[in-house]
């Protein structure tokens, strides 16, 4: 099995198993996801709007949220385990809100939504 291929399995792994300790479905999980996405990127720019605008649409600003949650998810399990569902929800929610988040995007992430917004900017110019 390649390394891409066993990352993903313990991801996957790692993910149900909040799931289970949540009592959350893949709907829930993922929409929680997002919502602190967009909620922390409302909170490291909130004068960014074309920053909160663009970066949500790039691939490699979804890699690195989900890669990053991965990890807090993990230091989530280290310490929930044996909670009810309704302190784990509540640790869970409290752990991943924004204001929690410590990390910041690379300049990788960075320059994707700039490039993209370059290309947006000057092809409109050579339509009008």
């Amino acid at each position: 099995m390649s390394a891409i291929k066993e990352v993903k399995n313990l991801q996957a792994a790692t993910r149900q198993r909040v799931l289970d300790l949540l009592n959350w479905n893949d709907l829930q999980y993922g929409t929680f996801q997002m919502e602190q996405a967009y909620g922390y990127l409302n909170h490291i720019i909130p004068d960014d709007a074309w920053g909160k605008n663009h970066l949500p649409h790039t691939a490699t600003f979804w890699a690195w949220w989900r890669n990053h949650w991965y990890k807090r998810d993990v230091q989530f399990l280290e310490y929930a385990e044996g909670l009810s569902a309704k302190k784990a929800v509540l640790f869970y929610e409290v752990t991943h809100t924004p204001e929690a988040i410590e990390f910041t995007p690379h300049s990788v992430i960075l320059e994707d939504a700039y490039a993209k917004m370059v290309y947006e900017v000057t092809h409109k110019e050579s339509v009008c």
